[in-house]
């Protein structure tokens, strides 16, 4: 089962979704994403929420809700964030709450924000770069149509920790094949 998903900026109102989104998801997504635990106060989602509007005004960093459509609920988020104009790449990542995971809401919501990367942003390549340890963002990227690229010896850290991590890359003609 899918469940149909569209990506919009975060808004103020998002807060308390968003933190019973991270406290459901934090033994699932804790490990990969060590940042996410540090909101687990609404008062730090309320500074992170001003902090990525103001990133995206200055074209610094781009982050989204993923939500249900038609209804509106937070079921996790994603962004591109270091963008590289001159070379016209930008990262993305992506989380999903534990109770919307295996129903296709990582892949549609990696495609939907390569699509704004490469139409909005004009960019031309998308990178996900995901720890070999972590299996469902594996799937997700693999899911998405992205292309894996390799494996990049102690490319990320998790917490204190160096880790081997893949490289997936989208590329606008990626998605035109889907």
């Amino acid at each position: 089962m899918s469940i149909a998903v569209r990506l919009r900026p975060y808004q103020p109102s998002d807060v308390p979704q968003l933190h019973a989104a991270i406290v459901e998801s934090q033994a699932e997504v804790g490990p990969w994403l060590p940042d996410l635990l540090g909101a687990l106060n609404p008062a730090n989602l309320h500074a992170w929420l001003d902090a990525q509007a103001a990133d995206r005004t200055a074209g610094r960093n781009y982050h989204f809700a993923i939500v249900s459509d038609p209804d509106d609920a937070v079921l996790g988020g994603c962004g591109l964030t270091n963008p590289n104009r001159r070379h016209q790449f930008a990262n993305l990542y992506y989380w999903v709450r534990s109770s919307a995971a295996r129903q296709g809401v990582a892949s549609a919501a990696v495609r939907l924000a390569a699509r704004f990367a490469f139409a909005e942003l004009r960019l031309q390549r998308v990178e996900i770069v995901v720890d070999r340890r972590n299996l469902a963002s594996l799937r997700a990227a693999e899911k998405s149509g992205a292309t894996r690229e390799g494996l990049l010896r102690n490319r990320l850290r998790t917490g204190e920790e160096a880790c081997d991590a893949y490289m997936f890359s989208l590329i606008p003609e990626d998605l035109e094949e889907r």
